[in-house]
């Protein structure tokens, strides 16, 4: 287990990812969790089981994905640019003592930093998901995790292991409205880019652009230090 203060050392000293996360309802407080690499089976497991709740749901904005798709093809697009992408898989245990994929996230490792005239790079949070309670219960999950800012912690702890101090960006897809802004911006505490902001890709600005520079990174994953 990391303290805070050793979450602020370089980016040399390995963090951990969370161990556990915080438990919706009540019974209890805190759920076991493993984060592993993503394989391609993980992802035909989620998009076979949990993939048709979130499709049943207008307000969110995963509800057209494939997992498959994007773990097998979406890394490619960024290889000829001579990028890694790295997959994760959020697991829980139901009743069976099974593991049950609860969160998904496709990162971008080596990305260049949304805020321009400092540090180079960063790690990019391409897509993030997380199963609905509804599709946890129908696989034997009793306590479902709340795992949004995990996902986000997952992200910032990768951006550390692979030097960038914490550094992050990602982007509020525009089909999740007003609620996706709010859950990055005040339920996960990163930092908003401002729209009139150049981006260092040729990429249009719309104003929903998220990052987390080294500061806001070392405050959130300080934070995060109970869950490993």
């Amino acid at each position: 287990m990391h303290n805070a203060s050793s979450l602020l050392q370089k980016s040399s000293f390995a963090v951990d990812f969370p161990r556990r996360a915080p438990a919706r309802g009540a019974g209890a407080s805190s759920v076991p969790i493993r984060v592993a690499l993503m394989r391609t089976g993980h992802a035909m497991l989620w998009d076979r089981r949990i993939q048709p709740f979130i499709a049943a749901r207008a307000d969110r904005a995963d509800r057209m994905w494939s997992w498959t798709a994007l773990r097998t093809f979406f890394p490619l697009a960024q290889f000829v640019h001579g990028r890694r992408c790295v997959a994760h898989c959020v697991f829980v245990r139901n009743n069976l003592g099974q593991a049950v994929p609860a969160a998904m996230s496709l990162l971008i490792e080596t990305y260049p930093h949304l805020v321009q005239g400092g540090p180079l790079y960063a790690t990019f949070a391409w897509f993030l998901s997380t199963a609905p309670d509804t599709a946890l219960a129908a696989l034997g999950v009793a306590i479902t995790p709340s795992l949004g800012r995990t996902c986000i912690d997952i992200a910032i702890t990768s951006s550390f292991n692979a030097g960038h101090d914490g550094r992050i960006g990602l982007h509020a897809a525009p089909a999740g409205g007003e609620r996706l802004i709010w859950f990055y911006e005040e339920h996960c505490g990163l930092l908003r880019l401002t729209a009139t902001a150049a981006l260092p890709v040729p990429q249009a600005n719309d104003g929903r652009f998220f990052y987390a520079d080294s500061a806001c990174a070392a405050r959130l994953a300080a934070e995060f230090t109970p869950w490993r």
